[in-house]
């Protein structure tokens, strides 16, 4: 869409100072499913800075999420996400909303998050926990670990 970070000629992959949470994978399978079940979409590849997790200010995300081009081999930027571990307190607020949670996203713990997907249109909205055509899985055809 129209963020400077979401591509074009110079654009980085990945921000330098993040790093990328669970392992990284060429391709897996099943398709990335919420946990309740159902098919919600998914989140893409999360990138983290430890340093941003807990902040509500929008120019320090804590996550930023890239999804994979099947077609090029490479990630390209979807969202950011904003994490701030529950500790009782009601939910934090940010683009004068309420965050999302809490939720205990596996290996993450009892946290709030926000996503704001500024570099594709998500059809259930900007602010949406996911995005219905975000995949972490393979394309068709494709080997799989």
């Amino acid at each position: 869409m129209g963020h400077p970070a979401c591509g074009g000629p110079g654009a980085r992959p990945v921000p330098l100072g993040w790093r990328e949470r669970g392992r990284a994978r060429p391709c897996r399978a099943p398709p990335h499913r919420h946990v309740r079940g159902g098919r919600l979409g998914g989140t893409g590849y999360h990138y983290v800075k430890p340093a941003n997790v807990g902040s509500t200010d929008p120019a320090r995300p804590a996550a930023v999420l890239y999804e994979g081009n099947h077609e090029t081999g490479k990630r390209e930027l979807v969202a950011v996400e904003w994490v701030v571990p529950h500790q009782g307190q009601p939910a934090p607020r940010i683009f004068d909303r309420p965050m999302d949670g809490p939720a205990m996203p596996p290996g993450v713990g009892d946290v709030f998050t926000l996503h704001a997907w500024i570099c594709t249109k998500n059809p259930r909205g900007v602010f949406a926990p996911y995005d219905s055509r975000v995949r972490r899985d393979c394309p068709e055809g494709a080997p799989q670990r």
